[in-house]
């Protein structure tokens, strides 16, 4: 091989690797763009989302730079509100074990618990919506997902009782929720 050839060989090896290059930095760019503009609509649109949060949680999941749509990122949105929903079975389990909680809290907390349970089982239905693009049914699903957290949240506060020990949790949970039910309805 002489030296033009080698030249040209490796020119061309410079250019291939930068037009990689190029490539990969214009997906996760449009990647990020997707994030952050769906997060800006969706708290333009509904004041229980904040987009910082919006953007901070869709990107704590790595499948959000790989979405390459609307509908890819509900998908990865609905998984992670399923994960939350998991994730507060053992927070709630430890929480009854406490002796700090009388009988009409621990009952809310078993409340909490069976809400949370069927919240993913709806989510884990929004998921299959989408995939199908049943977008409406899907809808209804995260709806009733939603749902537990305020119900959660709501039955501390009867009967002049003290403030739930999942606030926090209800809270982030129902933003979540919301930004997947508002996916979902910009793909209708």
């Amino acid at each position: 091989m002489n030296t033009s050839d080698f030249l040209s060989s490796l020119l061309m090896m410079m250019i291939v690797v930068a037009a990689l290059v190029v490539s990969l930095t214009t997906s996760c760019t449009a990647n990020a763009t997707l994030v952050q503009e769906t997060c800006k609509k969706i708290a333009k649109s509904d004041p229980n989302v904040n987009a910082d949060f919006c953007v901070t949680t869709l990107n704590s999941d790595p499948a959000s730079r790989k979405a390459a749509n609307l509908e890819q990122l509900g998908i990865v949105s609905l998984r992670i509100c399923m994960t939350k929903a998991t994730n507060l079975q053992p927070r709630i389990r430890g929480l009854l074990q406490q002796r700090t909680f009388d009988q009409y809290a621990k009952n809310c907390l078993k409340d909490c618990q069976k809400f949370y349970w069927d919240a993913k089982e709806s989510l884990q239905s929004a998921v299959r919506d989408f995939k199908v693009k049943d977008f409406p049914k899907a809808g209804l699903d995260i709806t009733a997902a939603l749902n537990s957290s305020s119900t959660c949240e709501d039955q501390f506060g009867q009967r002049g009782r003290a403030a739930s020990p999942l606030t926090q949790e209800n809270g982030d949970f129902f933003q979540m929720t919301a930004i997947s039910l508002s996916i979902s309805a910009m793909l209708r």
